[in-house]
């Protein structure tokens, strides 16, 4: 009975808290950045300081930018803090680096603890991950739509790795010696191993560095400058004779495999950035004589993707990309991961020029790319 008489008066302090409010919203035109991140950081069970706040006008989830050595990695990162500011910057060089921060040092170098780091990468400002690491396992807690990296031919890469490691670190091996290295092999394929390219938020190419930082400016909305760091001059070996090239083609196959891939979907989504139009992360994962499956997402939005099979230039069918995906289910991707689509081709005679594309801008997908680097 208590309570039925206590309605009214209940009522009124909820109009009352109401009103107040949206006096609040009218008079600061809106919430602020600060106070919508502080608010998701206080659900997390994080703490949050009366001072915190942030000069972004929307604040989101950090980039994981995967610095593959001589790929013009340093001056993105130099851009990034540039922009994002220094201490916005989490670094992981390895314990004997000086770039490394404290919170990566602590929590992955010394006690290789990737959730503990993760916990306490949520709760602060950070804007962004990086460091001459792998994808995985830090792909398992970051979202694979901001894993960023760039990629340069084999060859290119082999042999510029090779001048900075005899100017800068004093080696002594030869250029035929450094190729056949273990840990030097296949490096940039080794990075990403066990990744679909496809999902990840965008691959630059060194040789195109203008135009991917100006297409990763445009996707995220970000200003980070055009730099140009890091340069040798003094270089040991600029152009390979016939043998060193085919050595290092030898010993790099799998950076060769997925330079190729990445540089076509490269150029398809620049030619999709130039019509304004948006980038599907989606594959082809497989094809047999009953069905054709893959996956296929937005970026930045939840909503399914469309998709239309063909062929022989010949539309066939149609479908949305929303079934579960258990073998994407490792990864953070949009609508949890709920991503699959899959085609019936049992009755096609024809199954050898099929061809998946998304309805809304033609965007056609590839088979999927996963990097093998030798073991």
């Amino acid at each position: 009975m208590a309570s039925i008489i206590n309605f009214p008066m209940r009522v009124k302090q909820i109009i009352r808290y109401t009103k107040s409010k949206l006096s609040e919203i009218r008079n600061h035109g809106s919430l602020n950045a600060a106070g919508i991140r502080n608010a998701k950081i206080q659900e997390s069970g994080c703490k949050v300081s009366s001072t915190d706040s942030t000069t972004d006008s929307v604040h989101e989830d950090p980039f994981f930018f995967i610095h593959i050595p001589k790929t013009a990695g340093t001056s993105f990162r130099m851009a990034a803090e540039n922009s994002f500011g220094l201490k916005s910057i989490e670094k992981n060089y390895g314990p004997k680096s000086a770039h490394t921060t404290t919170l990566a040092r602590k929590y992955l170098v010394e006690q290789s603890d990737i959730f503990g780091f993760h916990q306490q990468f949520k709760c602060s400002n950070t804007r962004m991950y990086t460091g001459h690491v792998d994808a995985v396992p830090m792909a398992y807690v970051l979202p694979m739509t901001r894993m960023v990296t760039f990629l340069r031919k084999p060859v290119d890469q082999v042999i510029s790795h090779y001048n900075h490691s005899v100017r800068w670190h004093g080696s002594k091996k030869s250029i035929e010696e450094f190729c056949r290295f273990p840990g030097f092999r296949d490096i940039q394929a080794t990075r990403l191993r066990y990744i679909p390219i496809q999902l990840m938020g965008i691959i630059g190419l060194t040789e195109n560095y203008k135009h991917s930082l100006e297409m990763f400016n445009h996707i995220y909305g970000t200003e980070l400058p055009f730099l140009i760091e890091n340069v040798n001059d003094d270089k040991k070996i600029e152009v390979p004779d016939k043998d060193t090239l085919a050595l290092i083609k030898k010993m790099n196959t799998a950076d060769v495999a997925l330079y190729d891939v990445a540089q076509r979907l490269f150029c398809q989504r620049y030619e999709m950035y130039k019509q304004n139009l948006p980038w599907c992360h989606g594959a082809i994962q497989e094809q047999n004589d009953t069905h054709l499956a893959g996956y296929a997402c937005w970026a930045h939005s939840d909503d399914p993707v469309e998709l239309i099979l063909s062929s022989s230039g010949q539309d066939i069918a149609e479908t949305r990309a929303i079934h579960p995906k258990p073998f994407l289910s490792r990864f953070v991707l949009p609508r949890h991961g709920i991503i699959g689509f899959i085609f019936t081709i049992s009755n096609l005679k024809d199954r050898e020029n099929l061809e998946v594309r998304v309805k809304s801008t033609g965007q056609k997908l590839e088979k999927q790319f996963i990097p093998e680097p030798h073991s």
